[in-house]
């Protein structure tokens, strides 16, 4: 019966800690995104597997850990001491049980001594590898550390130098750095104060002693930090509004772009083996960046319950040891867990370091071999485009930066072959022109010798005689006497509703010319966001409601326009669009980032150009003055954002009723 009784116990502990484990990773247990090159975050393949988990019944509180040399060095702010774990997970040593008081930071140097950050006592503590205890820095007495700033270390790294960097609790000042001997040298890194317009104000209108007696905006402080070989520092800010992830130079800059993806609740870092670096949530998901800042994969989520592998009850730490496997700290669940890279990432890696290295030509086998993975995968693609631009294979490149989409890098290498056209084309193509010009000229003297009139005087009098022809021609009236052009439409019958309908016509095919054919730099792509013709119907359906609009609230306000002249009188005030967009979309094509302003100026002008002749339309067509006009343009756009709202709800109304139809439909068959 006894006997018995025991192994009822072993095999209900036995259950226990099966259930307690977690479960092998599979497809459903957490995805991988990267970066796709319309910037968006796509899913792709794993690109980190997690294969094992290490636990240990001593660990209780886990919140930090290093990786050297095939050890797991952890601090436990429970157990209150260093433990010391090979890779599989088995306890080599532990220590400080009686020395520290509520550990939450490690890091080793050089000499693998070990250095501890323990905010309840106020101290860093220097260890020998066996657990010897070397030295023990305290608040620093420096006058530059300041009376009142507190010094509870949370977290250290040590840089090959000795030199401590210290994370404190409400450091706000910046980074606490130290050197060998515990001598305080300043703060470095500072995160900048969240700025507001109330806080303008109030820095600009109350003077230094007024300022002190209000509450003070201070950064938030800084909240982990990683080092690796080359000094580079890099560190994340949970609370961080901007900028909550940093790598940062000697002089304390952030090297990294602006538009750095930030996560948020950013809890760890750590440097990787090829200049990258990895990211750790409060939310378990773990980004690894690229040595410029570009997010190569994110992957990783809390648990749910799930007790898998990859997912995390509360992940507080991560690190990475020299076989590039990553260890994730999971601190309520008292696990280590182990991540590996599949051979998608072990591509990705390979090409970077030769990449990194300069290795050009050598990475594009990498390269090559990871978009035969993942087509779209957009660092791969800026990767190998800069392979050919270094061996000027500039062709290749630019359809490589054009899938990437990566604008400046497309420009440069644009900017290369046209310089490189120019210089083995410029002569001849000048010496057409020239031979064309002089050619046409020759012409029109011998045509207006025998006729007595030039070939322009010849084609405008063809075209006068064309009623319709000759209403479209009023399209360039409108540059050099609008008011009478618009005057003499409504009065004097010099156009008709077929020409106008003719000019939206042709702004519409213009519409779309612009989308489809506005070069690469300059194309806003919105045929990826949306169907064509959709975008063609919004833009129809924008100037049929804009005309009626304005109709309706001239009418009411007194307006002597009719419908038609309105009609009629707003196709010809988009004049500069029709006459300009042609020539401004074939430009595009020809011109780099650094001429933007080519493009972006014509653009601009022909826009407040055609607002002008919409606000002449309004003041000829309907006879107001001051005033009136201003009031017609207010009350027409806010006629027409009525009437867009109105038709939205009655939109939803109508598809809440015809779901509300369809299932009453379905359970009536049902029940039949």
């Amino acid at each position: 019966m006894r006997r018995i009784s025991k192994l009822t116990g072993f095999l209900l502990l036995l259950f226990i800690m099966l259930v307690s484990l977690p479960l092998p990773v599979d497809a459903a247990a957490y995805k991988t995104y990267s970066k796709a090159p319309s910037g968006e975050l796509v899913e792709t393949q794993t690109a980190y597997e997690a294969y094992d988990i290490l636990f240990s019944n001593q660990m209780k509180a886990p919140e930090d850990i290093v990786i050297k040399e095939d050890k797991l060095y952890l601090v436990d702010s429970q157990e209150k001491k260093v433990m010391i774990m090979n890779k599989q997970g088995e306890l080599i040593d532990s220590f400080g049980e009686d020395i520290l008081s509520g550990p939450t930071g490690i890091d080793l140097d050089k000499d693998n001594n070990i250095y501890v950050a323990d905010g309840l006592s106020s101290r860093i503590v220097k260890f020998a590898p066996d657990g010897k205890i070397l030295a023990e820095f305290g608040r620093p007495d420096e006058p530059i550390f300041g009376e009142t700033s507190p010094f509870t270390p949370r977290k250290i790294s040590v840089d090959v130098r000795g030199n401590m960097y210290v994370i404190g609790e409400g450091a706000t000042a910046g980074i606490i750095q130290m050197n060998a001997v515990g001598d305080f040298l300043g703060y470095y890194g500072a995160n900048e104060a969240p700025t507001n317009f109330l806080q303008v104000i109030r820095d600009n209108l109350l003077s230094e002693i007024q300022q002190s007696k209000v509450f003070r905006n201070v950064p938030p402080a800084t909240s982990n930090i990683d080092i690796n070989d080359k000094g580079i520092v890099y560190t994340v800010t949970t609370t961080a509004e901007t900028n909550n992830i940093k790598k940062l130079n000697v002089a304390g800059a952030n090297m990294l772009d602006e538009g750095t993806e930030q996560p948020e609740n950013a809890i760890d870092i750590a440097s990787g083996l090829y200049d990258n670096f990895y990211v750790l949530t409060s939310e378990g998901e773990v980004i690894e960046y690229s040595d410029q800042g570009s997010i190569l994969f994110k992957f990783g989520k809390r648990d749910s319950g799930s007790q898998r592998l990859g997912v995390y009850n509360s992940p507080s730490a991560i690190g990475i040891d020299e076989q590039g496997t990553l260890y994730v700290v999971d601190s309520e669940a008292k696990l280590i867990h182990k991540l590996k890279t599949t051979e998608f990432a072990d591509e990705i890696h390979k090409g970077l370091i030769l990449y990194e290295d300069g290795k050009y030509t050598e990475s594009e086998e990498y390269w090559k071999n990871v978009i035969n993975m993942n087509p779209s995968f957009k660092m791969a693609r800026y990767a190998l485009g800069e392979s050919y631009f270094q061996r000027e294979k500039y062709s290749q490149a630019l359809n490589s930066f054009e899938t990437a989409k990566d604008i400046p890098a497309y420009s440069d290498t644009f900017w290369e072959i046209r310089n490189d056209w120019f210089q083995k084309n410029l002569g001849m193509t000048l010496f057409i022109i020239i031979v064309l010009f002089i050619l046409f000229k020759v012409v029109n003297y011998l045509v207006k010798r025998k006729t007595g009139k030039t070939l322009y005087q010849m084609f405008k009098e063809r075209t006068s005689k064309r009623k319709l022809l000759r209403e479209l021609g009023y399209v360039f009236r409108m540059f050099r006497h609008p008011l009478d052009t618009l005057y003499e439409i409504q009065n004097l019958g010099k156009s008709s509703v077929t020409a106008a309908s003719i000019i939206y016509g042709i702004l519409v095919i213009e519409f779309i010319l612009f989308n489809y054919f506005t070069g690469f730099i300059f194309n806003y792509k919105l045929l990826e966001s949306y169907n064509i013709f959709m975008l063609v119907l919004l833009f129809i359906l924008s100037f049929a409601l804009l005309i009626s609009m304005n109709y309706m609230v001239s009418t009411i306000t007194e307006g002597e326009g009719s419908f038609k002249d309105i009609y009629m009188g707003v196709a010809y005030s988009f004049a500069p669009l029709l006459v300009g967009m042609i020539p401004v979309i074939l430009l595009s094509n020809a011109l780099t980032l650094n001429e933007a302003f080519l493009f972006n100026f014509p653009i601009q002008i022909m826009i407040v150009y055609t607002l002008v002749h919409l606000v002449m339309v309004i003041k000829e067509m309907h006879d107001f003055e001051g005033w009136k006009i201003v009031q017609n343009i207010l009350l027409t756009l806010f006629a027409a954002v009525i009437t867009v709202v109105v038709l939205y709800i009655m939109y939803i109304l109508f598809v809440n009723l015809y779901d509300f139809v369809y299932e009453l439909v379905l359970e009536v068959l049902t029940r039949v």
